[in-house]
């Protein structure tokens, strides 16, 4: 059943970049989805699901040692642009400027006076504000990460009898668990809290 169904789904091509030319194959529509592979909340949002192992390439192709994977890379708008994005620019300028930054820090710390002074370098800030500095940034890292934590806890956390600590509209749940009892899934399910009960507490 499962070989047949793999044989009634064919790849779709990429809709932001061509299909690859090196295949010589012309991607024929996909046939329709069975009932059975539409969870109920993407049925009832008329939306589709597809499992990966069962969009796989049709015997046709010239090239039987392409696998599903190195097709999709070859299509992906990363592989295929060559144009390098303007944010690369900006993060190694980025990198440059806070690595200067860094250099003249550690030397107006680090060098000792008279150094300084045979450099002809009579005037610069104090450096006690170097160890000032460090040490607020610190400290306020500190007490960043201990805030974020019990922002977290106390405010964006649910309580434990609200409804949305066991299921909510976002929830993929699968009908059958009992088919992935010794097996890996394709995909990300949400369990029901029955089920869950059901398997570390039924006998």
């Amino acid at each position: 059943m499962h070989k047949k169904l793999r044989e009634d789904l064919s790849l779709q091509p990429s809709h932001s970049t061509p299909s690859l030319p090196s295949l010589n194959t012309t991607p024929s529509p996909a046939a329709p989805i069975p009932s059975r592979l539409l969870s109920p909340t993407s049925a009832t949002r008329g939306s589709r699901l597809f499992e990966y192992e069962d969009i796989i390439q049709r015997k046709t192709s010239p090239q039987p040692h392409y696998k599903l994977t190195d097709i999709l890379a070859r299509e992906s708008d990363a592989t295929v642009s060559s144009i390098t994005p303007l944010t690369e620019y900006k993060g190694y300028g980025t990198y440059i400027l806070v690595s200067l930054i860094h250099l003249v820090w550690l030397a107006w710390t680090l060098t000792p006076k008279t150094w300084l002074n045979a450099a002809g370098i009579y005037y610069y800030p104090s450096r006690w504000w170097s160890l000032s500095i460090s040490s607020l940034v610190l400290m306020a890292m500190l007490y960043t990460y201990v805030a974020l934590q019990l922002w977290n806890i106390e405010i964006e956390t649910i309580q434990m009898d609200a409804l949305n600590a066991i299921v909510d509209e976002d929830a993929v749940i699968e009908p059958d668990v009992n088919k992935y009892g010794w097996r890996d899934t394709n995909g990300v399910y949400d369990l029901r809290i029955g089920e869950v009960n059901r398997v570390l507490y039924g006998e």
